[in-house]
Formats: C-alpha cells, structure tokens, sequence
C-alpha cells in the first residue's frame, strides 16, 4: 500500500494484516469510518488554524488601534498647545480690528445729475 515507503512501522503492518484478514462488508465499513475519521480531524484542525488566525488578527487589530489612539492624543495634545499659545498671545484692541475689517464706503451716483 505505501510505494514510496519500502519499510513498514511494526503497527502499519500488523494493521494492514488484520484489515486484509477482514470480510468485505468490515473493509467497507473500517474504511468509512477511518475516512469520516481523518475528515473530522482535518476540519478540526482547520479550524484550530483559523482560530489562530483571527486571534493573531485581533491582537493586530488592538495593537494599531492603540497606536492610532496614541498618535490621536499626540494630535490632540498639539493642537491644543497651539491653541494655548495663540490665546496667549496679545490681542488687538476692538478699534484696530475694525478698522481692518471695515470697508470704506462708495458715495452713491446722483441720479438727478444725468438729467
């Protein structure tokens, strides 16, 4: 049964001789259950890689969560210092500001001079 595999584990042999030993109904049968068998493993570890998987994911997912809300409070934190030092800084008095934000006005045009 193993080609590739010249030398056979006591266990492999002495089950190979048993199962040849078998009727065909109980060769069927042992190799239904040998293969509904290895398919539940094979899905159980599956899903142990996957559970493994989306914990690796998660932990990654925290991990740059708390870094950007690191990098958020450094901005923050910046922001708020210039913020500070502008309100620090003198103020203009009301009269000069409105003289800057105050537009000279245009006379209006006569309109009795056109006659």
């Amino acid at each position: 049964m193993c080609a590739g595999n010249k030398e056979k584990s006591k266990k492999y042999a002495d089950t190979e001789s048993s199962f040849d030993d078998l009727k065909m109904e109980e060769k069927l049968a042992f190799l239904v259950e040998s293969t509904v068998k290895m398919v539940a493993q094979g899905v159980q570890e599956a899903g142990e890689a996957v559970t493994d998987a989306l914990d690796t994911l998660k932990a990654d997912i925290r991990k740059r969560a708390e870094e950007a809300d690191g990098e958020q409070e450094e901005a923050e934190a910046a922001t708020e210092k210039k913020s500070e030092k502008s309100s620090d800084a003198p103020k203009k008095s009301a009269s000069a500001a409105k003289k800057k934000t105050t537009k000279k006005k245009k006379p209006a045009a006569d309109k009795d001079s056109d006659d």
